[in-house]
Formats: structure tokens, C-alpha cells, sequence
């Protein structure tokens, strides 16, 4: 049975949440991942030996450190907070002011939770006055706005976590394609938390951004994101319908979550079948739901679980998704149930054999020229809008 509500008892605690135990824990466990390097260097050598026989021995050993990493993470809690410093970025951060009240209706109304300022960085420079909307050269260039990955706890969307990914994008794109990376406010920043719908918010506010203060037109501007900034990129999506405004030329969904009614559940993450080619286990994504979507916040709704709630759209969706991690299984629902939409255009790319979010986190995981592939797909999906 799906579950409805976030884990009670999914966030971490214990000895190892607070300091000094949580040094002594990552030092530890800093100490166990390179003895473990060491042992499955050699145990990895027959690809038989390996998690998927059709992984090189790189892969293997990439995917197993990065799983050994988010489990040391989530041992010890730790959730990152950001800032509106542009720090080395210069004119290429944006700090972006909230839209005006009324345009945060319904879902994206909360009581407590409100629109604030947010960051964001432009890839590679920020459009100049002729880009904005005008009829000056360059002013037909695609626009991406750009939500990143990690669990709504992680990330910022800067250099530091997200320039292959951008760079990437903004090359499928075309000749003076531009990217606009939000560094939207995160669930468990512990300067500013950021629960449901925050994240939501900062999206709109993005996007009108783009839209209203740039003059950008719609039909410009393609929306995308990663893991959890799929769900914000699909759920961006559903409310401008909802709202009756234009919607973007495209959305681009890579590796994205939008089943959370599976994801929120330990025992079913760690219970399928590829649990052993992924990266991620059911503790931590059931602790990303309990702190972004606490209960009694029912984990079923539109905008968590997108693919539980189709709905016509005229913006062309652009799902990828990797043959051996965890939600393939719910993408392909996520496909199926949009396609069956009457006027939907979905287009589905299966990256064989790879495991979550390839397109941002493919150097780090050994699969730089599987992330060029989906760029490839990704050149022919745009090349027919």
C-alpha cells in the first residue's frame, strides 16, 4: 500500500547527530570508505563481481563511494543552509523579489510558510537588454530555468554543484542559449527552513521573474530539473495551467521524483529491485519527505506525486530516466498516465543500465559520456517543437 503520510521516526538521530560525535562518526567512516575502496577495487575487477555486469569497474566503484557518502550524510543529519551572498559569481547572481501576494493561490498558499527573496546564477553570463524579450539579435535564444536535485536539503545550483549539468543544458539548447539555476530555499536550512510549499513558491517566483520583470516571453523559455527539481519543474508546470497563464516552450525532466507516495517509503525503496545499482537508500529519502513534507501532510496530492494526478498540458514534457535506479518504475507510470492525456506530447529516454540522475551527477559517478547521450536525445527532442 502507498504510504500517505511522511515517516514519523525517518529523521536521523542519536549520538552521531551532534558533535563531537558526529566528527568522530565522519572520521570513522572516511577511514571505512577507503578500506572499502581498497577491498571492492580488487572484488570489482570481474565484471561479474560487479553490482550490473555491464558497468565498467569505474562505475562500480564510483556508485558504491556515493552511496557510502549519502549514508554517512544521513547518519550524522546533516542538511545544508545557503545565502544570497553572490560570493565569486559577480553579475551572473541574481537575487529575485517575491511576486505579488495574490499570485501564490491554493497550493502555494501556507499560513506559515511565505515567499521570501531567493538567489540564482546565470549560466553562462546574464542576458543583456536585446535578449530581454526585444527584437535585437539574439532575442529568439531558448531561456532554461533550472531547478536542481537533492532532496530538497541539498544543493545551491552554483558552480560548485550544478556547472556540468549547466553547462550541459546550455548546450543542448543551442547557439546563445542561456540557463537560469535557482537556488531555491531548502527544507532543512537552519538559518531559514523551507517546508512544503517553499520550494514551490520560489519556482513561481522564478519564473515571473523570467517572465514579468525580464519580459521573456513564455514562448522562449524551457523549464527543467533534476530528482526533486523535476517535481518542482512539472509542478511549475501544473500551476501556470491552473492559473491560466502561458506556459513554457518545454519541460525537461531528468531522473525526476514525482511519485512520493513510493519514495517516502523505506521498505519499498529498499525493497526493489534495483536497490543494488542505485545510490540511494530508503532511510535517506524517507528523512528528505519527513522534513520537507511533515505530516499530517498527505504525501499524495498534485503537486508531491505528479504522477498520481496527470493533466493536459500544451508544453511538451522531456522525461529521462536511468535503466538501473530506483524510479524507473514510477517514471514509466509517470509517462504512461501523461500520455494518456488527450494533446500531450511526452517523450520518454531510458539510459541503459545507469543509475539516479546521470545528467547532473555523471562525472562524479563515472558516466560522463552516458550524460552526453541524454544530451544528445535531449538535441533531438527540441530539434522537433
Amino acid at each position: 500500500m502507498a504510504r500517505q503520510i511522511a515517516e514519523e521516526d525517518a529523521i536521523p538521530r542519536g549520538w552521531r547527530t551532534s558533535r563531537p560525535g558526529s566528527i568522530l562518526w565522519v572520521l570513522f567512516s572516511v577511514a571505512r570508505i577507503l578500506l572499502g575502496s581498497v577491498f571492492l577495487s580488487f572484488s570489482y575487477i570481474p565484471s561479474f563481481r560487479r553490482p550490473n555486469i555491464h558497468w565498467s569497474h569505474g562505475q562500480a566503484l564510483r556508485t558504491w563511494v556515493m552511496r557510502a557518502a549519502f549514508g554517512v550524510v544521513t547518519d550524522i543529519g546533516w542538511m545544508q543552509s545557503i545565502s544570497l551572498a553572490p560570493g565569486k559569481l559577480g553579475r551572473r547572481w541574481v537575487v529575485m523579489e517575491p511576486a505579488s501576494a495574490e499570485s501564490y493561490r491554493g497550493a502555494l498558499s501556507h499560513e506559515v510558510v511565505k515567499p521570501q527573496r531567493i538567489g540564482a546564477i546565470w549560466y553562462p553570463e546574464p542576458p543583456g537588454p536585446v535578449d530581454e524579450g526585444g527584437n535585437g539579435k539574439g532575442s529568439q535564444a531558448i531561456v532554461a530555468l533550472y531547478f536542481h536535485g537533492g532532496s530538497f536539503m541539498w544543493m545551491t545550483g552554483r558552480p560548485e554543484d550544478s556547472k556540468f549539468g549547466a553547462d550541459l543544458l546550455n548546450t543542448c539548447l543551442g547557439p546563445g542559449a542561456r540557463s537560469l539555476w535557482v537556488q531555491y530555499r531548502l527544507s532543512g536550512d537552519k538559518n531559514d527552513p523551507a517546508p512544503w510549499p517553499g520550494p514551490f513558491q520560489d519556482a513561481l517566483t522564478s519564473y515571473l521573474h523570467l517572465v514579468d520583470e525580464l519580459h521573456i516571453p513564455p514562448h522562449r523559455i524551457v523549464v527543467g530539473g533534476d530528482s526533486s527539481g523535476g517535481t518542482l519543474a512539472i509542478g511549475l508546470v501544473r500551476y501556470l495551467v491552473d492559473l491560466g497563464r502561458a506556459t513554457p516552450k518545454a519541460c525537461l525532466l531528468f531522473s525526476p521524483s514525482v511519485d512520493t507516495t513510493f519514495e517516502a517509503d523505506s521498505r519499498a525503496v529498499d525493497g526493489h529491485r534495483n536497490q543494488k545499482t542505485d545510490y540511494i537508500e530508503g532511510r535517506m529519502t524517507a528523512w528528505g519527505y519527513r522534513v520537507f513534507a511533515p505530516p499530517p501532510l498527505l504525501l499524495d496530492g498534485p503537486y508531491l506525486s505528479p504522477s498520481l494526478h496527470p493533466f493536459a498540458t500544451q508544453t511538451p514534457l522531456f522525461v529521462q530516466s536511468g535503466g538501473a535506479e530506483l524510479i524507473l518504475d514510477t517514471n514509466v507510470e509517470f509517462v504512461e498516465r501523461f500520455k494518456r492525456v488527450p494533446g500531450n506530447q511526452v517523450t520518454h529516454w531510458v539510459l541503459p543500465d545507469a543509475p539516479h540522475d546521470v545528467f547532473l551527477a555523471g562525472p562524479l559517478l563515472g558516466w560522463t559520456k552516458g550524460a552526453e547521450s541524454i544530451g544528445d536525445a535531449l538535441v533531438a527532442f527540441l530539434a522537433q517543437l
